[in-house]
């Protein structure tokens, strides 16, 4: 099949084939294999047909033959056959590191206003801004935005172990050398860390460096460092050194973060959030039992643990377990432990419970309004009398240990019907903390976003950034029923559906349930606010007209009728004055 030359050389060559007056391709023996004119035929009647002649049939003294011979580049200017001048570019054309031809790019002089003398200031610009590349002692390779070589210094060739940069021009760069993924930077925009990489055969530090103008990507710069350059070495250790003090140094203020706070880990700067936090803190200090409540997913486990951390029992065991996670025929034994022979199946020498393993530390009751009745009243025992006996034991034992309990259940209303202790509440809710659902904590959800995706970049090994300003606004509308475990699922979701090249979350990459639920969420908030803000009008109303539904609706600027039936729609046909 006969190439799309056209596509191909715009593929390769980017944005020479837009200045070009006309364009030729030739093989290696000089034979011409593609030819465009692009502006009526300026070469006269010696353009017409001319695939498979010699080039130098029609252009006896072109320098292109010098191309095929170099494989470098070439900018010069051309005499044409009707002895008219012509700035030609010259490149050589490659296809799997094979010189295999040629190609030329013709911009008559007349053509463009001036274009000898910008054809010459480029040359000369040109020339000295290869020559300063070569100047320097790293080597440097410039890439364009599809991620082709367009530049490599000496030095940089002499690492590659290549004679001429004519056999890499305008090669990816992801095909000859695929230790070095410029993917992130050309789709970020940002720069990459020093990173060592084998090149050739020696070691090479590399640092990826984009190159923008007026605020447009054009590509990316690639330095080579040597490692076996002593001068380079040397610098190379101090900076190692340093980043390893820094290390030590972030290491060390993480350390005393966690000493005066070991609230760092829990993520909100919220109002309510910060005053919690300070609660929390205050009341860790102290032996008294506290009560977690809050949505399913609010993190009630992680600031149960922080309590632990910032109290005086934080040397010693933080033991959690989940009273609705397991049956209540094992719940019993769980806690308390059992002797031997206890029951069929009992292990010999009986075992240890997690009330023996608490001991002098925490014990967490997690979804504690799921435990049984019976349960309830030996927990009360404990914590009244900090002492039990195992099952099937006689002996009683004694615990030195402080209860921290967590539900999403509303207590009041269980024991309403029945199904939780008064006296159990009480001895559970000396210290009651109530964690604000997702929805209410505004930009937090932000926060916790970029402490999932820290979390979950380390997991799967991937170098997400972030998420999309449309994902944003989308999770800051968002009413998450399922508070941070949901958004934890949610992320973990779309890390799944990332490609390689991708290093931002967008909205393509969310749950399609998700997207949908959001929409409704969003209109459904809508309507309760709009319903919140009739409510409260029509209070105000009614007040100040002393009840008197007439003077409220000419308050309100609405129909007599029209307040009574909001008065009925609303809940507020008992409203007291």
């Amino acid at each position: 099949m006969e190439p799309n030359w056209q596509q191909e050389i715009l593929a390769t060559f980017n944005w020479q084939p837009l200045l070009a007056d006309i364009i030729l391709a030739v093989d290696q023996t000089g034979q011409i294999i593609y030819a465009s004119n692009r502006r009526n035929n300026p070469f006269g009647e010696l353009f017409v047909n001319i695939e498979g002649r010699k080039i130098t049939d029609i252009l006896p003294n072109t320098k292109i033959l010098n191309v095929l011979i170099s494989g470098e580049p070439l900018v010069c200017p051309e005499i044409g056959p009707q002895g008219d001048r012509w700035a030609a570019h010259y490149f050589p054309w490659l296809q799997e590191n094979k010189l295999v031809g040629a190609m030329a790019f013709f911009v008559r002089s007349e053509s463009i206003a001036g274009v000898r003398d910008e054809l010459e200031a480029y040359s000369l610009v040109n020339t000295m801004y290869e020559a300063a590349l070569d100047d320097v002692a790293v080597g440097i390779l410039l890439i364009n935005r599809e991620g082709k070589i367009i530049f490599a210094n000496h030095v940089s060739l002499e690492l590659l172990n290549l004679k001429n940069q004519g056999s890499i021009l305008f090669h990816h760069l992801a095909d000859s050398f695929p230790q070095i993924d410029v993917r992130r930077v050309l789709k970020t925009g940002l720069p990459s860390e020093l990173k060592l990489i084998h090149l050739a055969e020696e070691e090479v530090f590399v640092r990826i460096t984009p190159l923008f103008h007026k605020e447009e990507l054009l590509g990316a710069a690639i330095k080579f460092i040597p490692k076996d350059n002593a001068e380079r070495t040397e610098l190379m250790d101090q900076l190692h050194l340093l980043t390893s003090r820094l290390d030590a140094c972030k290491r060390e203020l993480r350390g005393r973060a966690a000493d005066q706070s070991p609230f760092w880990s829990v993520i909100g700067e919220c109002g309510s959030m910060k005053k919690l936090k300070r609660l929390a803190e205050r009341v860790s200090k102290g032996e008294a039992t506290i009560l977690l409540t809050g949505e399913s997913g609010t993190g009630k486990g992680v600031f149960a643990q922080a309590i632990h951390n910032s109290s005086s029992r934080s040397e010693q065991a933080f033991i959690p377990i989940n009273c609705a996670a397991i049956p209540e025929n094992l719940l019993e034994s769980e806690l308390f432990g059992y002797e031997e022979g206890a029951f069929t199946g009992a292990v010999k020498g009986g075992r240890v419970g997690r009330l023996e393993m608490a001991n002098h530390g925490t014990l967490f009751l997690d979804e504690i309004g799921d435990m049984p009745l019976a349960m309830q009243a030996k927990i009360l025992r404990v914590l009244q009398e900090r002492s039990f006996e195992r099952v099937g034991g006689r002996k009683t034992i004694h615990v030195d240990v402080r209860v921290i309990a967590a539900t999403n259940k509303d207590l009041q209303q269980l024991i309403q019907e029945g199904k939780f202790r008064l006296d159990l509440f009480y001895r559970l809710s000396v210290i009651n903390i109530h964690l604000p659902p997702l929805r209410d904590r505004g930009q937090d959800v932000l926060l916790l976003v970029s402490r999932i995706i820290e979390n979950l970049n380390q997991k799967y090994g991937m170098e997400v950034d972030g998420i999309h300003p449309k994902v944003e606004r989308l999770f800051l509308e968002n009413s998450w029923p399922g508070n941070i475990r949901q958004l934890e699922n949610i992320l973990e979701y779309a890390f799944n559906m990332l490609r390689e090249d991708e290093f931002l979350i967008d909205c393509e990459h969310l749950p399609d349930e998700f997207c949908r639920d959001s929409k409704h969420s969003s209109r459904v908030c809508m309507v309760e606010t709009i319903a919140q803000a009739e409510k409260e009008a029509i209070i105000r109303a009614i007040r100040q007209s002393g009840g008197n539904k007439k003077e409220a609706a000419k308050l309100l600027g609405i129909p007599r009728s029209s307040l009574y039936e909001k008065i009925n729609k609303l809940g507020l046909k008992g409203l007291e004055i």
